[in-house]
C-alpha cells in the first residue's frame, strides 16, 4: 500500500495568518469540497488520506467530480460533501482554509496538499480505498447499527436513557 507522502514544500507559511502577512502572489479564493461524517454529534471527523505517517491529511480537492469520486471508495456512513473558501496556490498544490476573520482562526488555518486527478490515479492503482474516515471516540469505519450499539452501551453502564 502507498503512503502519501505529500507534504507542503519548504517556505510555504505555517498558517494563514502568516501567508496574509507575507507575498499573497500565485494564491486566489476558490471553493473546495471535503467530505465529514454527519452524526449529530459534537466533532469534525473528515475524509482522509489512509497510510499517513503520524498525521490525519484531510482530502480537500476544487474538483466536485473527483470528490464524488472519492467518496464511492470510502466504507458507506452517513455523510456529507463540504464546500467551504480556501486560499489557494495552484503551483504549489497548497491551500488554506479560510476558517474566520480572527487572528486566531487565521493562526488555526494550516496549509493542506489537495487532491488532484492525477494523485487520485496515483493512490488508485495503489489501493482500491486510499482514503478513509478519521478516527474518533467510535472508530472510523463502524456501521450504524454498530454506532447505535456502543451508545446504547454506554448508556447503560452510565445509567443514562437515549431518545428513540
Amino acid at each position: 500500500m502507498k503512503k502519501r507522502e505529500k507534504k507542503p514544500p519548504k517556505g510555504t507559511p505555517a498558517n494563514l495568518a502568516e501567508l496574509l502577512k507575507g507575498n499573497q502572489q500565485g494564491y486566489e479564493i476558490r471553493t473546495g469540497y471535503s467530505l465529514q461524517l454527519k452524526h449529530g454529534l459534537m466533532g469534525y471527523f473528515p475524509a482522509i488520506y489512509k497510510q499517513t505517517e503520524g498525521r490525519a491529511d484531510i482530502v480537500v480537492t476544487f474538483d466536485r467530480e473527483l470528490m464524488q469520486e472519492v467518496w464511492k471508495t470510502m466504507s458507506p456512513r452517513r455523510s456529507q460533501l463540504d464546500e467551504s473558501q480556501f486560499f489557494v496556490n495552484q503551483q504549489t498544490g497548497v491551500c488554506y482554509p479560510m476558517l474566520g476573520n480572527t487572528k486566531y482562526e487565521q493562526e488555526h488555518s494550516e496549509p493542506i496538499v489537495f487532491l488532484t486527478r492525477e494523485e487520485f490515479v496515483q493512490l488508485m492503482a495503489a489501493d482500491p480505498h486510499p482514503f478513509e474516515w478519521a478516527p474518533g471516540l467510535i472508530g472510523n469505519d463502524m456501521s450504524l447499527a454498530e454506532f447505535r450499539q456502543t451508545l446504547e452501551a454506554a448508556a447503560r453502564e452510565y445509567g443514562v436513557s437515549l431518545p428513540q
